[in-house]
């Protein structure tokens, strides 16, 4: 507001509030100065009375402050600039468009006051409008691979046929909250079809590749449209695959993937082409490697997934399995025909060794099992025990020997796992019984060893029992001459397993493609309780106005006062009591008109916030009947 006028010297005042201690601080002021005066000179720039340091960017009508500091609480804000005035009139009390920024990332919730702030009673006359900057998570594609679940989009754009998306969430092993079915599709080209909309920002030039995560019931339902800015660039299918979710990047026609001349904001689509067809996610990635996560289930991760492995072996010969007899001489038993899985009858520890165990240095231990083979069975066979499992903390495992203590002896893994050991009913059984706990943490320590080499010896024990029961496995020595020995199973991945990828959501980005601000425009009749127009607009940095807006407006009045009303333009109002609305944005531009209700002059407050991304107009009427 102008707080002084004299001849062509001016003094406008902006009153700060930053209501949101997250953010970093306003250090950029802009006031549009009126076509009908002369292009304005800044002299000076003060911060509560004070000059401070600044960069002067006016352009035109436009005044551009970027302060060297930036304000981080509550402040006022004198600009002083010369123009040719088209009067010669005290244009005191006047109105200027305004707005505040914060020149970082995220942008700070913009406040400004029109008027001084001081508290006089000129202050009755005084605006305060409030935008705050879009807040959501960051839209940014990760090279290495980036996942969007396919019910996050940004939008989704009717086309001139009657293909439709929608969000479902019935068919099982979706991630996240749902997927996109196809229904009434059609493969002509250009798909003509429902489009949905991911707008995300490439901080990296270059060749992507897209996947989907899909789902065809038959050869008939199995393809989407996939492109970059509105143009088709191919389809995909499921190769073939049916009634199962999998990733895929497998070509219908066209092309997998998509060109990205500069950094920017683009927007990745699909197109609805068969009915019937499901996905469930997008994965977008620089890596030309393998099926993403190395798995047709769940999320992918980095470094095309992996590749799985198994190891599986039985204990062979006299000195890969023993037992440690629990007796003052701890006298070792290497050629036993059992295996005691108990602390009674003198038998105290069991160890297992696997030779030539073909798991690299530092793979991903997935899942590891023993299965036993039933020995004997006797009362204690369906009485509680639970035993626990360590691995040798060795490189590569020796032989059992005769020497006393040699099972104790050894050091141990930290990890260890416990295995309530269900009941054992028959001789020679070899089934879900006689499968251990997943031993994983165990193996997981013992690969991981900085000097542990693919093919050495591995030795698993058991060292701690709880319970009174008992169960008696066969032994490499038993009767069916280790063909019934303990078994183990090793399934592992090497190569960029366990890192999940980048995750975003284009439905809630953070500014979308170039918003950093809202402004709040109005000529000031409001302060006399007259009709008022408003208008709301996103800009960019440079206060350029954005023109792609579709999310949601919340109105409000500091009076609790006053009902809007759209006056021209597309969108949902819902104007509430006490000065409340709700705006939903659909088209280039609303026009809202607000009605005042109250006899008073007083101070007006209106807020407005986004609760989506993009960046569209809104205008809005606002009056005060009396």
């Amino acid at each position: 507001m102008v707080t002084s006028s004299t001849g062509n010297a001016f003094a406008y005042d902006i009153q700060l509030t930053i209501n949101n201690a997250s953010h970093s601080g306003v250090d950029r002021i802009a006031i549009t100065v009126p076509g009908t005066f002369g292009a304005p000179t800044v002299t000076d720039v003060l911060v509560n009375g004070v000059s401070v340091s600044h960069t002067d960017n006016t352009s035109g009508n436009d005044i551009s402050i970027d302060l060297a500091s930036k304000l981080t609480s509550d402040a006022r804000v004198t600009v002083l600039f010369n123009a040719d005035a088209p009067t010669t009139q005290d244009l005191t009390g006047k109105d200027f468009t305004s707005t505040v920024d914060d020149m970082g990332s995220p942008d700070a919730p913009q406040s400004t006051t029109e008027g001084n702030g001081d508290g006089d009673a000129g202050d009755n006359n005084d605006w305060t409008v409030t935008t705050t900057d879009p807040v959501g998570a960051s839209c940014d594609i990760d090279p290495a691979g980036t996942y969007i679940e396919a019910e996050n989009y940004t939008s989704l754009v009717a086309g001139a046929d009657t293909g439709t998306f929608t969000v479902e969430s019935t068919q099982a092993g979706y991630n996240g909250t749902g997927y996109l079915i196809s229904n009434n599709g059609d493969t002509g080209s250009p798909p003509d079809d429902m489009r949905a909309d991911y707008t995300v920002n490439f901080t990296t030039t270059g060749t992507y590749y897209i996947w989907v995560r899909g789902y065809a019931l038959d050869s008939s339902s199995d393809s989407v449209w996939i492109g970059l800015d509105g143009t088709e660039v191919g389809a995909l299918n499921e190769g073939g695959t049916y009634n199962e979710w999998i990733w895929t990047n497998s070509l219908q026609t066209g092309v997998n993937t998509i060109n990205i001349p500069t950094a920017g904001w683009y927007t990745i689509n699909l197109w609805v082409r068969e009915s019937s067809h499901k996905v469930d996610g997008i994965y977008i990635t620089q890596d030309a490697g393998g099926i993403p996560g190395g798995t047709s289930i769940g999320i992918p991760e980095t470094g095309g997934g992996g590749t799985p492995g198994t190891f599986t072996q039985r204990v062979t010969g006299d000195f890969n399995d023993a037992e440690q007899r629990a007796s003052s001489t701890w006298g070792m038993d290497l050629t036993s025909s059992d295996l005691e899985l108990h602390n009674s009858g003198g038998d105290g520890y069991v160890g297992m060794r696997w030779t030539g165990v073909s798991i690299p240095q530092g793979a991903t231990i997935d899942d590891v099992r023993i299965q036993f083979h039933v020995d004997e069975i006797a009362t204690e066979s369906s009485q509680a025990l639970t035993v626990t499992f360590r691995g040798e903390d060795a490189d590569n495992a020796s032989i059992f020997a005769s020497t006393a203590s040699d099972i104790s002896n050894r050091t141990e893994t930290t990890a260890s796992v416990d295995w309530a050991i269900p009941t054992w009913v028959t001789v020679h059984d070899e089934g879900a019984a006689q499968l251990s706990a997943d031993l994983s943490p165990i193996v997981q320590e013992i690969v991981d060893r900085g000097t542990w080499s693919s093919g050495n010896a591995m030795v698993i024990m058991i060292k701690a029992w709880s319970g009174t029961g008992r169960r008696t496995a066969e032994a490499y020595d038993g009767e069916l001459s280790g063909a019934s020995a303990p078994e183990i199973t090793v399934d592992y991945t090497t190569g960029g397993a366990g890192t999940p990828v980048t995750v975003i959501d284009p439905s809630n980005c953070a500014g979308g493609p170039g918003i950093t601000h809202f402004a709040i425009i109005h000529d000031g009749t409001g302060i006399n309780c007259q009709a008022e127009n408003i208008t709301i607009e996103a800009h960019d940095s440079s206060h350029t106005l954005q023109t792609a807006y579709a999310g949601t407006l919340v109105l409000s009045t500091s009076t609790t006062h006053g009902s809007w009303s759209l006056v021209t333009g597309s969108g949902s109002l819902t104007s509430g009591a006490r000065g409340n609305a709700v705006f939903g944005c659909a088209g280039p531009q609303g026009y809202f008109r607000r009605d005042h209700q109250h006899r008073r002059q007083q101070r007006r407050h209106d807020r407005a916030f986004d609760r989506g991304p993009g960046s569209r107009v809104c205008a809005l009427r606002l009056q005060f009947p009396r």
